[in-house]
């Protein structure tokens, strides 16, 4: 696939003022110049695959690049906050340098009819399926609908995942397999599976460089505690280090020097020198110590024990710090923004409590019904899900602390069912942050869905399908435009379909608007080219479905805005695996005529089986999945 990429029109140079857009601004002259530049910046732009020798193509995900650079050494500019957004025109009929102008205004405004072909500010949702599979789910404009980018599957399922700094690996860990498996972000596909048996808990170091991941004991006489990966070298055998017996909680301080392990059947935490990979120290705690936080602002890490007991550990100290008296059978720890103050969740007292770490005392006590048992931040609430029901609290952040006083709660249904109907054997987040800080994405296993609540709203603003999945974890992969190195900001953003486009760039400060040129070319789909992506319909099987055994699978192809048929795509396919993720497959189907087409699908073993259909040339992601029961 032939792709072009020409550098066009020239920047507009726009008075800045107020914070908002305002049209007048907007249309201000344009300076006109062979290169892009204003206020003395100037812009590139590239677009590339993701693996350099292959040239981007339409519904793959490419790198989008742009370098801002100023003064006459070309000094990087550092620090800026850009945006962009990939528009479709017809060929040869650009936008103008007003259209340009007028087009970032109302994407920046959010006006409701500016939708963007690609939006190179947004973020995917990943949704952890109990098919041992991950969701890459875009939300769309408004969270009025999502779409399903990609899938993930691995061998067995996870209960805990970690996402590295960079955002460019996500570790899932599989106890049931004894392994952890790297994810790379960019194509989803599984980089490495690491031997490690039980893994349960995954951490990682602040700095990136290691994922500590609990272990049990094994059959070649290693005891439990944990392992600990290199991810620059993922290939190499994982250091272990005994600790005690499990179940284990990790948690390690802000300078990677130091991690704390819990050993739940032992009543310890140890703490582990991670320079020289020794037990420094080991302390006791409560009974069953079964939850870690650690303040980067007190130095100090906590243990909560189900007999309720808060044990507070000083990495350097060689004695315990304090003891705290909590509510027994707490499940959750969490440290609110700043690391002053520690929330635990109790669903068995049906509480939360404060402990303010300054002085190591519980400064609030807070009645949740509904069994509370995880919390969650935003920039300025705080969030406690009731398992036992469809609800969740949501605090103001600046009335957490405020000794004797009560913060003032608002409840949200969150779905139709509780959130704990369907018991979800994962130890990650069930609820994750939006980009932006004021808005919260949940978890409901039992709808098969995730709820979008925007903070103010009285409830929540929109859900995101999981395909029938089970979403027992949820987190946020950021993909806004981010300074990767001095003066160059990267992103990932999956290409639409061929096409003439326009990339808009915008800079806020100083106020700098624009265009380039691209144009997507690929295989030929006649009068379809320009059509919308396609819907698939009429999925069925050609007979019963046997392992080992050709099975023909059909289904048709049309376009969602005319139903009329969709006969030229030549890259449909069928993708399938087994429940969990393993066996997975691709098959290249054949057209049949009016919008229908055939794929020969051959399974190797017995098992229930999801089968998807995908377009890459279309930008049809999977989609129009179904589950399948095949026989010995």
């Amino acid at each position: 696939m032939n792709h072009r990429v020409e550098r066009r029109r020239n920047s507009a140079s726009i008075i800045a003022a107020v914070a908002l857009l305002q049209l007048a601004a907007w249309d201000a002259p344009a300076a006109r110049a062979d290169q892009a530049e204003a206020a003395g910046i100037r812009i590139g732009f590239a677009l590339s695959a993701l693996k350099s020798e292959a040239a981007p193509a339409a519904g793959r995900d490419a790198n989008f690049a742009f370098t801002l650079t100023t003064g006459n050494n070309a000094a990087p500019l550092r620090g800026a906050k850009p945006a962009a957004w990939l528009v479709p025109h017809a060929p040869g009929v650009g936008l103008d340098d007003r259209q340009c102008r007028r087009t970032a205004a109302a994407f920046v405004r959010g006006a409701n009819l500016a939708v963007p072909a690609v939006d190179l500010n947004t973020f995917y949702v990943l949704a952890l399926g109990g098919d041992a599979s991950v969701s890459i789910i875009d939300p769309r404009i408004g969270f009025g609908g999502s779409r399903l980018i990609s899938l993930a599957t691995f061998d067995a399922n996870a209960i805990d995942w970690a996402l590295t700094p960079d955002q460019t690996v996500l570790a899932v860990a599989q106890p049931s397999a004894d392994q952890v498996a790297l994810i790379d972000t960019k194509d989803w596909s599984v980089k490495a599976r690491i031997k490690v048996p039980g893994a349960a808990r995954l951490a990682l170091t602040p700095d990136g460089r290691f994922l500590l991941a609990s272990t049990r004991a094994d059959s070649e006489g290693n005891e439990s505690g944990i392992a600990v990966i290199d991810l620059a070298a993922p290939a190499a055998t994982p250091s272990r280090i005994a600790t005690g017996a499990g179940p284990h909680d990790i948690a390690i301080d802000a300078e990677s020097q130091f991690a704390f392990v819990t050993h739940a059947a032992a009543d310890t935490i140890s703490v582990i020198d991670l320079a020289t990979r020794q037990i420094a120290r080991t302390e006791r705690t409560g009974h069953r110590p079964v939850a870690l936080a650690y303040s980067a602002l007190a130095r100090r890490a906590y243990a909560a024990a189900e007999d309720g007991s808060v044990t507070v550990i000083g990495a350097a100290s060689s004695a315990q710090v304090a003891t705290i008296a909590g509510p027994p059978g707490i499940a959750a720890l969490r440290f609110a923004p700043g690391g002053r103050f520690l929330l635990a969740a109790s669903p068995e007292a049906g509480q939360v409590v404060v402990l303010d770490t300054a002085t190591n005392r519980i400064v609030q006590r807070i009645e949740i019904a509904g069994q509370p048992d995880a919390i969650g931040f935003s920039d300025r609430v705080v969030y406690i899900r009731r398992r036992a029901s469809e609800f969740v609290d949501a605090f103001p952040l600046d009335q957490i602390g405020n000794e004797g006083r009560t913060p003032t709660a608002i409840s949200v249904g969150v779905g139709q069912m509780a959130l704990g109907a369907v018991s979800a054997a994962a130890r990650a987040d069930v609820m994750a942050p939006v980009p932006g800080g004021d808005g919260m994405v949940i978890a409901n296993p039992g709808d098969r869905a995730i709820y979008y609540y925007r903070e103010g709203m009285a409830a929540p603003s929109g859900s995101l399908s999981t395909y029938g999945r089970e979403p027992r974890a949820v987190q946020i992969l950021d993909r806004r435009l981010r300074e990767a190195e001095p003066g160059v900001y990267r992103t990932i953003g999956r290409l639409p379909r061929a096409g003439s486009y326009d990339v808009v760039f915008y800079l806020d400060t100083p106020r700098l608007v624009q265009c380039f040129e691209a144009r997507i070319e690929g295989d030929s789909a006649g009068t379809e080219s320009a059509a919308a992506t396609p819907e698939v319909t009429d999925m069925v099987l050609g007979g019963a479905p046997r392992a080992g055994t050709p099975l023909a699978l059909q289904f048709r192809l049309v376009n969602p805005q005319t139903g009329a048929p969709m006969s030229s795509v030549s890259d449909a396919r069928v993708v399938s695996f087994a429940i969990p993720g393993r066996n997975a497959a691709r098959s290249m189907a054949r057209p049949l005529g009016d919008g229908a087409y055939e794929a020969e699908v051959t399974v190797p073993e017995p098992g229930n089986y999801y089968v998807f259909v995908e377009a890459p040339s279309v930008a049809l992601a999977p989609a129009a999945g179904r589950l399948v029961a095949v026989a010995p």
